[in-house]
Order: C-alpha cells, then sequence, then structure tokens
C-alpha cells in the first residue's frame, strides 16, 4: 500500500495536465466553428437542441479527462485511506474542475462525487476537514442546484418525470444527503445554513432561493432539534408568497418534507397563522405547483393520521369503542358531544402525565376540522382541471384528509361524491387509467369515513358498474401486450373491493351482500394471481443483448421499457428479471382473496375450490417472498370457510335429508323417487360437498 501511496498525487497532476490540453483543444474548435459559422451565415436553431448537441461535443473532447475521473473515484471507493496526505490537494483539485461552467457536466459531477465518496469511505479522516465539507457545501448550492432549464420547459414537464439523477440540481442534492448521512448533520448543517444565510435567502435571483429551499429538504432527516426544524418550516412559509412561482413550488417541497420527517411539526403548523396562509395561497395557476400543493396536503394528513392510528391503537388496548352503534342515526354534533364524553371518561383512567396527550389529540382534532373547508375548496377546485397529473394528486390528497377526519367529512360527501362517481364512469380510455383507479381509491377511503348508512347507496350503485368494466378491460386485454398499462388499475380495484367489504369496524358498506358478485370478480381475482411475471434469465434479456452489440451505457427504458423491475435469483443461481408491477397485482389479489373469506366465511366456501389450487402453487412461487407470505397466511382462512360451512346449520339439514334418503332406499318404498327430487332441489342450494353427497345417493338408486 505504501508502494502505490506515491502513484496518488502524480494522478492529480495528470488529471491537471489532462483537462488544461482538452479544454484548449475544445477552446480552438469552437472558435473553428463560430468562424465557419459566421461565413455560412446559419441561425441558431432551437436552442435546446444546440444544448445537447454542445454538451456531447463537450463530453467528447474530454474523453480522456472523464476516464482518469472515472479511475480516481474507483481508486476512492476501495482505498481512500490513500488519499488522506493529500486530501487537501484533491479536494482543491476537484473544486476547480467542478466549479468550471466550461466543462461537461459529466466530468463537473464526477468530481463532486469523488469527495462525496472520500466521506463515505473515511468518515473520520474528513469529518476533520473542513475545506472538503465547505467545497462540497458551495458546490452543491452554489454552482449545481442554481443549474435550472427554463421556466416554459419546467412548466411543461410532467409532474414527477423531471427528477433526473444525472442532471446538475439531482446531483448537487445527493451531494448534500450523502454528506450529512456519513458525517453526521451536526457537523455539515451549520456549513449548509452559514452557506444559505450568507449567499441564497436574500438573493435577487430566483435560482438561488430555489436552491436553498431544496437544500432544506435535504437536510431535513438529519436534523434532531424539533424546534430548529420549526424554525426552518417557517423559513419555508415565508417563501410561500414569493414573486416566482418556481420559489414558491421548492417552498412547498420543503413545508412537506420537513412534516414528513418531522411529524409533530404538523400540530405546532396548524395552530400557526402561517398555515392559514399556506392554505389559501399555495394554489396557482402553474400545474406543477397544485400538483407538488396536494402532495404537501397529503403530508401533512398523514402527520395528524399517524397520531390518529396511535390513539385508536390504545383505546382497543383499554377495550374502549369511542364510535357508538348508534353513531349512524345521529347528526355530527351529537357525534362531537358524544366522542367528547367519551374521551373525558378515558382521561379518568389513565395517568395524569396521559391527560397532556389527549388535550393534545383534541386540539389536534379540532384543527383539522378548521382548516378542512379552506383545504377541500382547494382541493375541489384542482379537480376541475383538465391535468391528469394534478387530479390524480388531488384524488389522494382527498382520500388522506377523509382518513384524518372519519366522521366529520360526512357533510362534504355529497359535494365530492357526484364528482367521484362521474370520473369513474366516463374516464374509461387507457391514458385515464390511473386517474380512474384513484377516484376509486378515494371513494373508498371516503367511504370508510363517513360510514355505512351514508356510503351504502353509493356503493351498491357503484360496484356493479364497476366490476362489470374491469371485467370485460381485464378479459379483453390480457395477455396483450398493453395489458400493462393496466397492471397499476388493478391495485386500486382491489383497494376498492377490500373497502368497500370491510373498509373498517362497524362501518360496512357491502358486506355479505358481495356474494352476489363473487362469480364476476372470482375469475379478475383467479387471473390476477395466476398473472405472469414475464421472469426472463438476465442472460437473454435485452440488457445482454445490448452488451454483445457493443453498447455498454443504456437506459432503463431501453433494456425494459416503461415498466418497473426488479431482479432475483433463481434455482440455478441465475439472476432474473421479473415486471413488479404484476407481482404487486399478484399479492394485491390474494390479500383480497383473504378478505372476502375472512369476511364472508361460510357464504364464500362454495368458491374455496377456485382458488385453493392456485394458492398452493403459489406457496412455492421463486420470484417473491411476499407472494409465499401472503398464500402461507391465506390458506388457513380458506380452510376455516370450510370447517364453518361443515358446522352450518343448513349444512346439518341436508345432512339429515341425506340420512332419510338412505332409509328410504333400504325400505325399497315408492316415495324415493319424490325425496329425491326434493333432495337435488336442496342440493342445489347447498355447497359443493353436498352436491357430492347427492349425487353418490342418486348412483346408490339407479
Amino acid at each position: 500500500m505504501r508502494a502505490v501511496s506515491p502513484m496518488i498525487p502524480s494522478v492529480l497532476s495528470l488529471l491537471r495536465e489532462v483537462v488544461r490540453e482538452e479544454q484548449q483543444q475544445q477552446q480552438q474548435q469552437q472558435q473553428q466553428q463560430q468562424q465557419q459559422s459566421k461565413r455560412r451565415g446559419d441561425d441558431d436553431g432551437d436552442s435546446e437542441e444546440k444544448d445537447e448537441e454542445d454538451e456531447g461535443e463537450k463530453e467528447a473532447s474530454y474523453k480522456w479527462s472523464i476516464a482518469l475521473v472515472g479511475i480516481i473515484d474507483d481508486i476512492v471507493q476501495c482505498e481512500p485511506s490513500l488519499f488522506e496526505k493529500y486530501l487537501a490537494e484533491y479536494v482543491k483539485g476537484m473544486k476547480w474542475i467542478s466549479c468550471q461552467t466550461c466543462f461537461p457536466n459529466h466530468l463537473r459531477s464526477l468530481s463532486l462525487q469523488i469527495l462525496v465518496h472520500l466521506a463515505h469511505g473515511a468518515p473520520s479522516m474528513c469529518r476533520k476537514s473542513k475545506d472538503l465539507i465547505q467545497t462540497v457545501v458551495d458546490v452543491s448550492i452554489g454552482s449545481f442546484m442554481t443549474t435550472l432549464e427554463s421556466d416554459d420547459d419546467w412548466n411543461e414537464v410532467a409532474y414527477g418525470s423531471n427528477d433526473q439523477l444525472n442532471d446538475l440540481p439531482s446531483v448537487g442534492e445527493y451531494c448534500l444527503d450523502n454528506l450529512c448521512h456519513d458525517l453526521d448533520g451536526k457537523v455539515v448543517i451549520p456549513c449548509v445554513m452559514a452557506r444559505l444565510d450568507n449567499r441564497c435567502w436574500q438573493s435577487q435571483h430566483f435560482a438561488y432561493r430555489h436552491a436553498a429551499l431544496f437544500a432544506l429538504t435535504q437536510i431535513s432527516e438529519y436534523v434532531d432539534d424539533n424546534s430548529f426544524a420549526l424554525q426552518l418550516a417557517e423559513k419555508a412559509f415565508f417563501y410561500l408568497k414569493d414573486v416566482h412561482f418556481r420559489v414558491r413550488y421548492a417552498a412547498i417541497n420543503t413545508v412537506g418534507q420537513l412534516i414528513n420527517d418531522h411529524p409533530c411539526l404538523g400540530y405546532v403548523l396548524s395552530l400557526s397563522t402561517s398555515f392559514c396562509k399556506f392554505s389559501s395561497s399555495l394554489w396557482k395557476i402553474q400545474k406543477n405547483i397544485g400538483t407538488h400543493a396536494a402532495a404537501c396536503v397529503i403530508n401533512v394528513a398523514l402527520a395528524f393520521k399517524g397520531k390518529d392510528n396511535e390513539k385508536e391503537t390504545r383505546e382497543e388496548e383499554n377495550g374502549n369503542d369511542n364510535d357508538s352503534n348508534d353513531d349512524d342515526d345521529n347528526d355530527d354534533n351529537d357525534n362531537d358531544n358524544n366522542n367528547n364524553n367519551n374521551n373525558n371518561n378515558n382521561n379518568n383512567h389513565n395517568n395524569e402525565d396521559d391527560k397532556p396527550d389527549n388535550n393534545k389529540a383534541k386540539a389536534e382534532k379540532h384543527n383539522v376540522k378548521l382548516l378542512l373547508p379552506q383545504l377541500l375548496q382547494r382541493l375541489f377546485q384542482l379537480l376541475t382541471t383538465k391535468n391528469k397529473d394534478v387530479q390524480n394528486q388531488a384524488l389522494t390528497a382527498i382520500a388522506a384528509l377523509a382518513g384524518v377526519c372519519q366522521r366529520q367529512f360526512r357533510q362534504y360527501f355529497h359535494k365530492f361524491a357526484p364528482m367521484l362517481l362521474d370520473i369513474i364512469k366516463h374516464a374509461t380510455s387507457e391514458e385515464h387509467a390511473e386517474l380512474r383507479g384513484r377516484a376509486l381509491e378515494c371513494i373508498s377511503h371516503i367511504g370508510a369515513a363517513v360510514g355505512a348508512k351514508q356510503f351504502q347507496d353509493v356503493a351498491s350503485k357503484l360496484v356493479p358498474f364497476t366490476i362489470s368494466y374491469y371485467s370485460f378491460i381485464f378479459f379483453f386485454w390480457y395477455g396483450n401486450a398493453n395489458m400493462a398499462s393496466h397492471c397499476q388499475s388493478y391495485i386500486y380495484l382491489f383497494t376498492f373491493v377490500t373497502f368497500v367489504l370491510t373498509p373498517k369496524k362497524k362501518t360496512k358498506a357491502i358486506g355479505p351482500r358481495f356474494v352476489t358478485y363473487l362469480d364476476q370478480v372470482g375469475p379478475i381475482l383467479l387471473k390476477a394471481a395466476q398473472m405472469d411475471v414475464e421472469a426472463v434469465d438476465i442472460r437473454q434479456s435485452k440488457e445482454n443483448e445490448l452488451a454483445k452489440r457493443g453498447q455498454l451505457e443504456w437506459t432503463e427504458e431501453e433494456r425494459y421499457g416503461k415498466q418497473k423491475i426488479d431482479y432475483y435469483w433463481s434455482e440455478d443461481k441465475h439472476r432474473v428479471v421479473v415486471n413488479v408491477s404484476k407481482v404487486d397485482n399478484k399479492v394485491a389479489a390474494i390479500d383480497v382473496i383473504e378478505a372476502l373469506a375472512r369476511e364472508l366465511k361460510q357464504e364464500f366456501f362454495p368458491f374455496v375450490h377456485k382458488f385453493e389450487a392456485t394458492l398452493l402453487d403459489l406457496c412455492h412461487f421463486p420470484y417473491s417472498l411476499r407472494v409465499r407470505q401472503h398464500c402461507v397466511i391465506a390458506l388457513p382462512i380458506l380452510v376455516q370457510c370450510a370447517y364453518l360451512a361443515f358446522l352450518s346449520p343448513l349444512c346439518n339439514i341436508t345432512m339429515i335429508v341425506t340420512m332419510i334418503i338412505m332409509i328410504m332406499i333400504m325400505t325399497k318404498t315408492i316415495i324415493i323417487i319424490m325425496t329425491m327430487a326434493i333432495a337435488i332441489a336442496i342440493a342445489m342450494t347447498m355447497a359443493t360437498a353436498t352436491v357430492m353427497v347427492m349425487v353418490m345417493v342418486m348412483v346408490m338408486v339407479m
């Protein structure tokens, strides 16, 4: 290792020489191209295409520099301790390369990532180097995260599809996050905040304010002090009214991330005037802002939902049930009074230390109720837009709020139910498959919130229509290449079936009446459970074909299309590529089968034989542990259905009738024919096992 050590400074010197030489060559080429273009009088053309061509030409001009930086990065990841004596020189060299805007983005990104990989491999060594920490922070925020596309290009891109992992802003965010993770947030966060206070917050250029807010999202996870997190949230709230819409977008993103990382902020922020301003000022005409605002509402709702779940769990453990059996017959005011009385009774049985928590929970509920009208009004406006991304996120936000507010959502049910029904009935095209699915998911959560009495009429109308539609789509597209686009929508269908069956204790919307739809739902569940996951040996995959052609780099879409994939090991120790969406469909179908069997009990017994063989086969499914686990859980429920069917009074009556028939056969009376007719008529309504017994009797008579 000592023999290799002298090579480290030599590689850095070589890199500097190569970079300077290629820089000079590239400048000469640019001058020649400019002279030629002036002679020809060429126009600039499309600026976006020109930028892409320029970036490609840059990478070609600096190919040796990029290769050499890649070699250094490999050495860093293998033996970071070799760089201890030369750390300051490498920090200075990588900073110089990464700050040069004339260099290709790939070269700049690799240079900065070398410092991050050093911090990952030798954290104790790098924690002592303030220059390394300051360099990564300054370059990430001041250079990379301020390199943004134009406003028009940003607003035209679909929500969520602009997260490119290799562009400079994403690399800057990656470096900040990993630096905090590897060197401890207490060391890195002060440097980040100093940079933001000195250069970014008061900058006249929106890109610096935008970068500062996104920097907060990266350090949020590593903030231990909730009071400091609250200060960051208040800072983000201030920029919700920024003059530039992309800064407002970044502020919404920051608020949502802070609440996600620090759920306790949801309660504190709901008490502040800033949160009220937030609910009325963040909905603007730009589609990405509206979509991200809805996503932030989801994070706020989940922060409250987590506390509600903890409270419900404690109440169930204590044997207390705040929702009486007469909830559906009382109005909202009576429910609130009953709940308050029950909460007071529960508090009397708890320790003194628990009383502040209960009072805090009541205050949280009260604040959510106050904010609910404003938030739902804005979400309703988003639903009326024509943008699918905005509508999808708004539907998820409405479902999250319904899950938090529960009974308080009843007064808004008649406002949202017609619109959701309209989406479900008319969004039948392939491009609107996700929108329809999210509408199903949303109305399912609303049904669980408002209760069976208010929801059962809508569910009774919606269930047959929805199941018929999905039955047609499923069997029409099954086995077709376009079936992939419908995979996710079946997750929503299965969620809907589960919710209308048993959405919540004492709020069943359909319950045992769902038996009438089993003939239609059963084949869909069976086909989904049997769905081929497109398992392909990696040696026979498109990735291997591209490698054979000499193509060493490719995108995920070039290899596998737009489907989400995962890797597994086959029995012969080879890696296999599978379609994760179809694996998820299998798991969802098994869960619905289990829910049906658990709820319908003996009434599900006639359908057990349709699923048992498939579930037994899936217990040995080689490509997913989740599939095997869910099958093992579901099979005992099916056995319980058969046992309950055997103990049911109807089964006992059938056995008595069968014994009478056997006696009459022994006596050879003339009433055999009449009795057989009655027995057959009864058997037609009995379980499959009973029919088998009756057939045996008929054979004996003959």
